[in-house]
């Protein structure tokens, strides 16, 4: 069984998801969501994730040319 949790935001909600050793940490990149993360994951957010935890983007009918961008940029 994998594990993944999702609309992640918080610094302190995040170093204690990190402590569980889930499989996937996911970020909402809709923003109309409350749980909107930004247009990217800030580095200080994406500094606390081990390489071991596969970070997970959530999308709303966002086209494949943006998608491709968004995760070229996370990817810097």
């Amino acid at each position: 069984m994998k594990i993944k949790v999702c609309g992640m935001r918080n610094l302190s909600n995040i170093e204690d998801l990190v402590k569980l050793k889930p499989d996937y940490i996911g970020f909402i990149f809709y923003p109309k969501s409350k749980r909107f993360i930004g247009e990217q994951i800030p580095d200080e957010i994406r500094s606390l994730i081990p390489v071991y935890i596969q970070k997970v983007g959530v999308f709303v009918d966002e086209p494949i040319d943006s998608l491709l961008e968004k995760f070229k940029k996370q990817r810097t």
